[in-house]
C-alpha cells in the first residue's frame, strides 16, 4: 500500500511541477506581449510627439493628392481658384485669371444662403457662348477621400465617401468677362441649387412651394417634352421659375443692376440707351406670372431654411393707361399720317425707384419682351411708341419702332433702392 501511495504522490507531484511550469511559461508569453504593446503604445506617442523633422509622414495620403493635383493639371484650365469651403472655381477663359475667380467667390457669398452652400463643388467659367443658355447647372455623386497619418494605420488605406453636390457652369467668360456681367446667371443658378436641396428635389406636385406659386397656373410644366420645347418655354417650366423666384427674394444686391432703356422720342432727340438685358427689363423671367414678391407666404418658405428672417415686401397697385395721338403732314412725296401711343402711370413706389415700360406679344413671349423707356428721378412716367414725329422749321424727322402691330401687353417693372423688386398689372391692347 505504501508503495501505491508513494507512486501516487510521486505522479501528483510531477502533474503539479509540470503546471507550475506552464504557468510560469505562460506568464511570460503574456507579460512578453504586454511588454511589446507596451512598447508600441510609446513608440505611437513618440511619432505624435516627435519634433517636425522625424514627423511621421503618410505616404500613402501625399501619394492620393499628387496623383489628384496631376489630374486637375490635365484639363483646359486656365486658372484656380479655392473658397475656404472647398468650392473649385475653375476657369477656361483668358479673360478670368485667379484674382476674378476670387471675386466670383466673393460675389456668390452675397446671394442667401444656408447649409445648401457646402454641397456647391465647383463654379466653372468656360470661354465660348453656348446657343440656348447663359449659364447651367447639375448635379452629381462626388467622392470625397482622405487619409489619416497615424501609425497603427497601414498606409495604403483611404477613407472615401460620397454625396450629391453641385456644379454651376457659366458660359461667354470671354465677353462677360466682369463679375457684374456674370452676377444674374450665377446667382440664378445658384437659385437651382438652393431650391432642388430645399424645396423641390425630385418631387413637384403636393409640395408647399408648388402649392403657393403654382396654384393659379395650368400652364406651368413639370417635365420636359422635348430638348426644343423646354428653350422654347424655359419661362413656363416650375425649377426655372423656382430659381428666378430666388434670384427674387434672395439674390444678390449685384443683380439688381438697371439699365437706361430709350423710346422712339428719346432716339429721336439724340439719347443712346442701352442694349444689355439688365434685370429691369424682366425682374423675374416670366412675367406672365405674379411677382414673387406678391406673393403671400412665399418669401417666408424661401428663407424658413437660412438664419435669417424673410424682408417685408410691400406690393402697390400699379395700372397703365394708353393714348393714341395721330398727326397729318403734307411732305414732297405726299400727305402722310404719323401714329403714336403714350403709355402712362403713377410713380407708386416713389421718385427713387426705377421704372421700366415693357411689352410682348402674349403668343411669343420669348422672341418679343421689348424694353421701351426707363424713368428715373424727375421723369414723366411714361413712355411712347409707334411712329414719333419731331418738325423743325420745314423739315419732319420720325421713328418708327414698328411696337403698334398685333396685341401687345403692357407692364412695368420696378426696381427699389432696397433691392425689392415688383410689377405692375397687365395692359393688353390690340392695334
Amino acid at each position: 500500500m505504501k508503495k501505491i501511495l508513494i507512486i501516487v504522490f510521486s505522479a501528483l507531484s510531477a502533474i503539479s511541477l509540470a503546471l507550475l511550469i506552464f504557468t510560469i511559461v505562460s506568464l511570460s508569453g503574456v507579460r512578453g506581449r504586454l511588454e511589446a504593446l507596451i512598447l508600441e503604445e510609446e513608440t505611437f506617442h513618440q511619432a505624435l510627439e516627435a519634433p517636425p523633422q522625424v514627423q511621421f509622414v503618410n505616404q500613402a495620403a501625399l501619394d492620393l493628392w499628387a496623383a489628384q493635383k496631376e489630374e486637375a493639371e490635365e484639363t483646359d484650365d486656365v486658372a484656380q481658384f479655392t473658397s475656404p469651403e472647398g468650392i473649385l472655381f475653375r476657369s477656361q477663359s483668358k479673360s478670368w485669371d485667379q484674382a476674378k475667380l476670387a471675386d466670383l467667390y466673393a460675389e456668390l457669398l452675397l446671394n442667401k444662403h444656408g447649409e445648401e452652400f457646402n454641397y456647391l463643388s465647383q463654379v466653372i467659367v468656360l470661354p465660348q457662348a453656348d446657343e440656348n443658355a447663359a449659364a447651367f447647372y447639375e448635379d452629381h455623386a462626388t467622392t470625397f477621400s482622405f487619409g489619416l497619418p497615424f501609425p497603427c494605420f497601414p498606409r495604403e488605406d483611404v477613407f472615401a465617401f460620397y454625396r450629391t453636390c453641385g456644379v454651376i457652369t457659366l458660359y461667354n467668360g470671354d465677353e462677360q468677362n466682369t463679375v457684374a456681367l456674370q452676377a444674374d446667371s450665377l446667382s440664378h443658378e445658384y437659385g437651382h441649387h438652393y431650391t432642388f436641396f430645399h424645396m423641390i428635389g425630385d418631387l413637384f406636385i403636393g409640395t408647399p412651394y408648388a402649392q403657393l406659386r403654382c396654384a393659379d397656373s395650368s400652364r406651368i410644366r413639370t417635365s420636359g417634352i422635348s430638348d426644343q420645347d423646354y428653350w422654347r418655354n424655359h419661362h413656363w417650366y416650375y425649377f426655372e421659375i423656382a430659381a428666378e423666384d430666388y434670384v427674387v427674394l434672395m439674390g444678390s444686391p449685384t443683380t439688381r443692376h438697371t439699365g437706361n432703356y430709350c423710346d422712339v422720342r428719346d432716339l429721336l432727340g439724340g439719347t443712346e440707351g442701352d442694349t444689355f438685358p439688365y434685370r429691369n427689363i424682366d425682374v423675374q423671367e416670366n412675367l406672365m406670372l405674379p411677382m414673387a414678391s406678391q406673393v403671400p407666404g412665399l418669401a417666408e418658405l424661401f428663407y424658413s431654411f437660412i438664419d435669417e428672417p424673410a424682408p417685408s415686401f410691400a406690393p402697390k397697385e400699379l395700372t397703365l393707361s394708353i393714348e393714341k395721338d395721330t398727326s397729318h403732314y403734307n411732305l414732297v412725296t405726299g400727305s402722310k399720317s404719323f401714329t403714336h401711343y403714350t403709355i402712362r402711370w403713377d410713380k407708386v413706389y416713389g421718385e427713387d425707384a426705377v421704372y421700366t415700360l415693357v411689352c410682348y406679344d402674349p403668343d411669343n413671349y420669348k422672341d418679343s419682351l421689348y424694353p421701351i423707356r426707363t424713368v428715373t428721378q424727375e421723369e414723366e412716367a411714361e413712355g411712347i411708341i409707334g411712329n414719333y414725329v419731331r418738325v423743325t422749321g420745314d423739315m419732319v424727322h420720325y421713328w418708327y419702332d414698328e411696337l403698334d402691330r398685333g396685341t401687345k401687353v403692357f407692364q412695368v417693372t420696378v426696381v427699389c433702392p432696397d433691392g425689392s423688386m415688383y410689377l405692375s398689372d397687365p395692359l393688353t391692347y390690340t392695334f
